[in-house]
């Protein structure tokens, strides 16, 4: 979803809250674009930062904003494609 930057970060933070899955918001083309997590979402989201950036994820339930790093990410996106992000297994 495109958004403003005060849109876009608290509606993930509110869908991470409510709806038990970790969001993403990060900067595509200018914009940022808030999704919930998952394999293409959070490679996506690696891509646009690059090696040397940072996007922002939002814990389920919580709602803890997360600095994430292109190790962490790597990580993150290895757990979705397994199932271990989001509860889906």
């Amino acid at each position: 979803m495109n958004a403003t930057p005060s849109t876009a970060h608290s509606l993930a933070e509110r869908k991470a809250r409510y709806g038990h899955r970790y969001w993403i918001v990060y900067r595509l083309n200018g914009e940022l674009r808030a999704e919930c997590a998952s394999a293409e979402s959070l490679k996506a989201a690696l891509l646009a930062s690059g090696t040397q950036g940072k996007f922002t994820a939002y814990t389920p339930s919580t709602a803890t904003p997360l600095r994430v790093g292109w190790r962490i990410g790597i990580n993150m996106m290895h757990n979705a494609r397994r199932g271990y992000l989001n509860g889906a297994r």
